[in-house]
């Protein structure tokens, strides 16, 4: 798998890391220990990087609540059938277009995005408001048929 690290100077560079095979994986979120946060603070530190997101992960972090933009291709787009959904419950704070690696295919109805070497065109929107933004999330789920449990037809990355 492709890692890519956004750096605090929002660069996307491509790097290796190691991820938990699947069989040690554990349900619930075990927070690091106080020796390995320590550790790992001090690296931050040293380095003139902000410490937040460490904060956030001994708190039982939760990804989505750190992330506040939506990559939108297809009938989410400005201009089509379900760009409405993108604004309500809340207007995004600003629109732009982007461009994401990955192929498109024609489900007839739809398209639906793979991991891929092509470029996939759409629109980043980003948003503002934890609680709110939570409320568009699950919105987007119900239209994108997102169950959280990996049987619904498209899965939130």
């Amino acid at each position: 798998e492709e890692v890519l690290v956004c750096t605090p100077s929002l660069q996307l560079v491509k790097a290796i890391t190691y991820k938990l095979v699947d069989e040690r994986t554990s349900k619930e979120h075990i927070p690091p220990t106080k020796a390995y946060r320590m550790l790992i603070e001090s690296g931050l530190k040293e380095y003139g990087l902000p410490t937040r997101m460490l904060d956030e992960a001994v708190k039982d972090f939760v990804l989505d609540e750190n992330i506040d933009n939506v990559f939108v291709y297809g009938t989410l787009l400005q201009g089509q059938s379900r760009a409405g959904a993108m604004l309500s419950p809340i207007k995004p704070r600003s629109i732009q277009a982007g461009k994401i690696r990955g192929d498109l295919y024609d489900l007839v109805h739809y398209p639906g995005l793979r991991p891929g070497t092509g470029g996939v065109v759409g629109e980043m929107c980003k948003y503002a408001g934890a609680t709110e933004f939570a409320s568009l999330l699950q919105q987007l789920d119900g239209i994108e048929g997102h169950y959280g449990d990996g049987k619904g037809l498209y899965e939130r990355v």
